[in-house]
């Protein structure tokens, strides 16, 4: 990996909105710490079990993070993309990553190890901050719980939707069927028929070979119950 400094001389409010938590000292001291990499697609950039000991930003791209049910079918828990940052685990002791991280397209991600954000975050401001952050990822989560407790496929399809359009403020969902159908939980098949009928119903559209606009936004809010 190559240090940040030697490829980033804008303003890190244009590179990782992440760092505008702390003040310009800390800030400074955290990019003088960082590493970029560059992956293609479908690299890992860790493994579940590897020990959680960096926080992980992503510069360009996109990334998801997954794991497997009992039966071996990717589970998709959630999709990072530029200015966001996964670093939930380092606040567990010992701890290991219960997830996959995978790239889905040629990504840049800047790197900090635990030892030195720790150094940083004893400020009062700065740990408020990390907690509102932390409730925000739990809001999230408890979202993306509620859109899986529907039982009816064009509920769950139409919630993710709803989901990633606000997460992403578009109207392009950038994902592949079987990305979706991991990120529901349901079989690839399923996920196909549905989106089909939804286009057929014009509240979506295709879009190149990997991305769905949505057309009729009010429909997709019925539908989703969401």
């Amino acid at each position: 990996m190559t240090t940040c400094y030697k490829h980033c001389t804008n303003s890190c409010k244009e590179c990782h909105p992440f760092l505008l938590l702390f003040d310009n000292k800390s800030r400074d001291y955290l990019k003088s710490k960082m590493f970029y990499k560059d992956y293609e697609k479908g690299e890992f950039l860790f493994q579940i079990n590897e020990k959680a000991s960096s926080l992980w930003l992503i510069d360009t791209g996109r990334v998801k993070i997954s794991n497997n049910d009992l039966n071996g079918n990717e589970r998709i828990i959630s999709i990072f993309q530029k200015g966001e940052v996964i670093w939930e685990s380092l606040f567990l002791e010992n701890g290991k990553y219960t997830f996959n991280c995978i790239t889905l397209e040629k990504t840049r991600i800047c790197k900090i190890e635990t030892e030195y954000f720790e150094k940083v975050i004893n400020n009062k401001n700065i740990a408020l901050k990390i907690i509102s952050l932390l409730s925000k990822k739990l809001h999230d989560a408890n979202i993306r719980n509620q859109i899986l407790s529907h039982s009816d496929p064009i509920n769950r399809i139409c919630g993710f939707f709803l989901y990633m359009s606000q997460k992403d403020n578009s109207l392009i969902i950038n994902l592949k069927g079987e990305d979706i159908a991991s990120s529901v939980l349901l079989r690839t098949e399923t996920v196909s028929r549905k989106l089909n009928e939804l286009i057929d119903d014009n509240i979506i559209k295709k879009v190149g070979q990997s991305s769905y606009q949505i057309i009729d936004y009010k429909k997709l809010v019925e539908l989703s119950e969401f």
